[in-house]
C-alpha cells in the first residue's frame, strides 16, 4: 500500500511539474520563433536569436530526459554528439541536419500544450475530491434552499469522494505515464543514431598513430 502511495505521489509530482516547463517551453517558441524570423531581414540579427532558441529547447529536452526516471525508473539514454567540427558553421550545419533537433522542438511544442492541460486536469479532479470530503462538514451551514442539508446527500458524499480520489490516483499515473512514454518516443535516441555514433568512434580509433614501444618493454627476462 505504501509503495503505491509512493508511485501515485510521485506521478502526480511529475505531472505538475509538468507545467512550470510547459509554460518555459511556450513562452520559449512563441517568443524566440517569431522573433528570430522577424529579425532575419535586419541585417540576419535573427539568426543569433534562433540559435539561442534552439539551445534553449535542446536544455529543455536534456532536463526531460532526466526528469522522466520519475515515471520511467531510468533517465532517458542522451543522443549521441552531433559530432566535433572546429568550425562554427559546420558545427551548426551538423545540428540542424540530426533529426534529433527537429525531435526535441517537437516534443518542445507537445510540452508546451500537454504539460499545460494535464496538470489542469489533474488539479480540477483532486478539487472535486476535496470538494466531495468537505461537503458533510459544509451542509449544515448551507441555506435550505441550496439542497446541501437534504438526508442523504451528505452521507452519500464522501462515498463519491472515495470514488473519486481513486479515480484522481488513476489519472495522475495514466497522465505521468503518457507524457513520460511521449518524451522517450521523442527524445530517446534510435538504434540506428547510436550505432552510427559507436561507428564513428571506433573508426576515430582506429585511425590513432600506434603508442611508442620501447625496446626495453619487448624483452622477456629470465631467471
Amino acid at each position: 500500500m505504501r509503495r503505491q502511495l509512493e508511485i501515485t505521489a510521485s506521478s502526480a509530482a511529475y505531472v505538475m511539474v509538468s507545467f512550470p516547463l510547459g509554460l518555459v517551453a511556450l513562452v520559449w517558441l512563441s517568443v524566440g520563433l517569431p522573433l528570430g524570423f522577424g529579425l532575419i531581414p535586419a541585417f540576419l540579427l535573427g539568426l543569433p536569436v534562433l540559435a539561442v532558441t534552439v539551445l534553449g529547447w535542446s536544455a529543455l529536452s536534456r532536463l526531460e530526459r532526466r526528469r522522466a526516471a520519475i515515471v520511467l525508473g531510468a533517465p532517458i539514454a542522451e543522443p549521441p554528439a552531433r559530432g566535433h567540427h572546429e568550425r562554427l558553421a559546420a558545427r551548426w550545419r551538423a545540428r540542424l541536419e540530426d533529426p534529433m533537433t527537429w525531435r526535441e522542438l517537437a516534443w518542445a511544442v507537445l510540452i508546451s500544450i500537454l504539460g499545460l492541460a494535464a496538470p489542469s486536469i489533474l488539479v480540477a479532479l483532486a478539487s472535486g475530491t476535496v470538494a466531495l470530503f468537505a461537503l458533510p462538514f459544509v451542509a449544515p451551514f448551507a441555506t435550505d434552499d441550496s439542497g446541501l442539508g437534504s438526508w442523504p446527500l451528505p452521507l452519500l458524499m464522501p462515498v463519491v469522494g472515495a470514488l473519486a480520489a481513486v479515480l484522481t490516483a488513476l489519472a495522475a499515473r495514466g497522465l505521468a505515464t503518457g507524457l513520460a512514454l511521449m518524451a522517450r518516443g521523442l527524445l530517446a535516441p534510435s538504434d540506428k543514431a547510436l550505432l552510427a555514433a559507436r561507428a564513428g568512434r571506433y573508426e576515430v580509433i582506429q585511425r590513432l598513430p600506434p603508442l611508442p614501444v620501447s625496446k626495453g618493454d619487448t624483452r622477456v627476462r629470465t631467471g
